[in-house]
């Protein structure tokens, strides 16, 4: 039996007015909330949804048990009215739209997302060695929950940074050593540049590298006032 309850400007004040079941009761003055409160069962207790506003801030909130939004094959929005997500927030051009997820000085705050379970998680350590050892408290960590890879991209490369197994690759998706970087590298403030190639090397500029792989065939050159020299090579 489900029953819901209009309590008339005072909160346990007046009379209670039952919407759906059961007669008018009273109760005893407590402060001035209006409260529209909705439960499942015949007796009155703390398994209840409760919607009130006490003057200054709305709420909707339980005295026990968990509070779930679940739209009927909808979605939730905060400042929209057409949110086309599952939770959209949106500050309307007039307020930053922040989602906060603070767990206090000695607790965790952060997210989990996935398909059935937790597959990656966004937090903040609360101590040392959270999540991961060496981390301290108040360090960001993103990690995922399994041997999955951790991708960053900015959306206009094929690939990004991906970070495997403890390695880091640049432009592979695949790194096999600490650092694996697929293209050219370039240093300091100069711009001296290194790449590699199976070919003798074109262009480039004043103090570049270049790395001729090609078989047994190795050759290194180095970039004189944009003249190409083969560097000799001696064994040790």
């Amino acid at each position: 039996m489900i029953q819901a309850i209009f309590y008339n400007r005072k909160y346990y004040s007046g009379v209670f007015k039952k919407l759906f079941s059961g007669a008018d009761t009273t109760g005893t003055e407590s402060s001035s909330i209006g409260f529209l409160i909705a439960q499942y069962g015949g007796t009155w207790n703390d398994n209840q949804v409760r919607i009130y506003h006490d003057g200054t801030v709305g709420n909707i909130s339980t005295p026990s048990g968990n509070l779930i939004f679940s739209p009927a094959g909808g979605s939730i929005g905060v400042g929209t009215s057409n949110p086309g997500s599952k939770l959209e927030v949106n500050g309307g051009g007039t307020a930053p739209a922040i989602i906060q997820a603070l767990g206090g000085n000695s607790q965790i705050g952060g997210f989990k997302v996935g398909r059935a379970s937790a597959d990656g998680t966004f937090a903040v350590a609360a101590n040392a060695g959270d999540w991961i050892a060496g981390s301290a408290a108040g360090d960001v960590i993103i990690r995922t929950e399994s041997t999955n890879k951790l991708f960053l991209d900015s959306g206009t490369s094929n690939v990004g940074i991906v970070i495997s197994d403890g390695n880091v690759g640049i432009g592979t998706t695949s790194p096999g050593e600490k650092l694996e970087v697929n293209g050219d590298i370039k240093f300091g403030s100069q711009g001296v540049k290194i790449s590699t190639g199976t070919v003798d090397p074109s262009g480039g500029t004043d103090g570049d590298l270049y790395i001729r792989k090609n078989g047994a065939n190795t050759k290194l050159c180095i970039n004189v006032n944009g003249t190409w020299k083969k560097c000799t090579l001696e064994a040790l």
